[in-house]
């Protein structure tokens, strides 16, 4: 019921799934940005989830993301991260949804939380993060954090490394 695809986008939204399976697709740090960080209006925003331990996830994680882990009856997938987010975690809030997974750097299906959802079944894609939190960390060090507590922020769609930073929307926006 599933099936593997790498992420290779330039620009844009991540891949959409159309077909009756999962679809897992391996995307990069700057694809996760773009889908995650930088939406409009109507556009889906996926759910971060960090299969890290706790541990890890308290000291620092993708900015509103959840620590996820699976219950140890393997029946309910758990939120540990004790978030005040407008989007709290619930039982099958999941279901036709995008999610992001990430953790290590070798990630992979069989991990519990994965194995989970791609035995449901009703998830609409799984993206995993090419290089963990690390990869996403080292590009992207101003969007992780240990905070629980904050909203995103939208940001424009490119930041080029060593020469340009657009701010965020609001700095887009201001007329001055």
């Amino acid at each position: 019921r599933s099936s593997t695809r790498s992420s290779s986008q330039s620009a844009g939204a991540l891949p959409l799934n159309t077909a009756e399976m999962v679809v897992v697709v391996k995307a990069q740090a700057q694809d996760i940005f773009r889908a995650a960080y930088t939406s409009c209006g109507s556009d889906r925003v996926p759910y971060l989830i960090d299969v890290r331990p706790t541990k890890d996830f308290k000291k620092r994680h993708l900015a509103h993301s959840f620590n996820i882990q699976l219950s140890k009856n393997a029946k309910v997938l758990a939120d540990y991260s004790k978030s005040t987010y407008k989007i709290s975690w619930s039982d099958k809030c999941w279901w036709d949804k995008d999610l992001v997974i990430y953790g290590s750097e070798t990630l992979r299906d069989e991990h519990p939380v994965m194995a989970f959802l791609l035995a449901e079944g009703r998830v609409r894609n799984i993206f995993i993060l090419v290089g963990g939190f690390r990869a996403f960390e080292a590009k992207y060090d101003f969007l992780c954090t240990a905070s629980t507590r904050s909203e995103p922020k939208n940001y424009p769609s490119e930041i080029l490394p060593g020469f340009m930073f657009l701010g965020t929307w609001e700095h887009a926006e201001d007329q001055a």
